[in-house]
């Protein structure tokens, strides 16, 4: 029982908040819409505090360790994102999705060298037939799930509602798919691949989560249903850096 108590712990934690979103009323400012993110930030205070735990391992190899502290960084843009976004939307609406997109685009190259620095197996050549048709299934698996819920939104939205700046987001989350895939393949320890699956799955939950998110357009606020898909990209980062340990 004592070996799963982190695990029992954030499961009590994920009962917690998702009871918690079923009454809060979306956009309020009363003490259980407050608890309400409160806990959806605090998820992601975990799931960072858990990366670093796994960095900090005696026995860590240099380039593992390095893979998880930048992870840990990644994290650390997302969640400073969604804190200053939460906090303009009731301030000054208007500096809001500038703020967060600065934010949320800064995670972006901290993630893709996070995957890139896992060790590599060293039987891993891009050379091997088969090794260069998955790499090219995932890249293409992970330019479909971009395009359908990132692209192609933002080419039917009304002339002038999207700018170039709002398309960086969703090209870098691509790339970012496509870092993780390959990490997937080439990692040398087996534990660090499941690892790095998990780390994978929750950044393709974040992607859908921005579908649904941007699909709600102005009628979103803040203890919305999407929030929940969204703390379950931070419970797949958590369950990533558990796996690791």
């Amino acid at each position: 029982m004592r070996r799963y108590r982190h695990e029992i712990g954030v499961g009590l934690y994920v009962i917690v908040y998702l009871v918690t979103l079923a009454f809060v009323t979306p956009g309020g400012s009363g003490v259980l819409s407050g608890l309400n993110n409160v806990l959806y930030f605090g998820m992601g205070a975990v799931t960072i505090w858990s990366q670093l735990q796994v960095a900090r391992r005696v026995g860590t190899d240099r380039r593992t360790r390095r893979g998880w502290y930048l992870l840990a960084a990644s994290a650390a843009c997302i969640v400073l994102g969604g804190v200053v976004w939460t906090a303009l939307l009731a301030v000054n609406k208007s500096m809001a999705p500038l703020a967060n997109l600065v934010l949320e685009t800064t995670y972006i190259p901290l993630a893709i060298a996070a995957f890139l620095s896992f060790p590599v197996n060293p039987g891993f050549s891009l050379r091997d037939r088969r090794t260069l048709l998955d790499a090219a299934l995932c890249a293409i698996g992970a330019l479909a799930l971009s395009w359908h819920f990132g692209i192609l939104p933002m080419l039917q939205a009304p002339a002038g509602s999207v700018s170039l700046l709002d398309e960086i987001p969703i090209a870098g989350a691509w790339v970012v798919a496509c870092a993780g895939s390959l990490a997937l393949l080439r990692v040398a320890s087996g534990t660090t691949r499941s690892a790095v699956g998990l780390a994978l799955a929750g950044h393709l939950a974040f992607i859908l989560t921005n579908y649904f998110w941007n699909r709600a357009g102005a009628t979103y606020a803040p203890g919305d249903w999407v929030d929940a898909l969204w703390f379950s990209a931070w419970v797949l980062r958590w369950a990533s850096a558990r796996r690791a340990r």
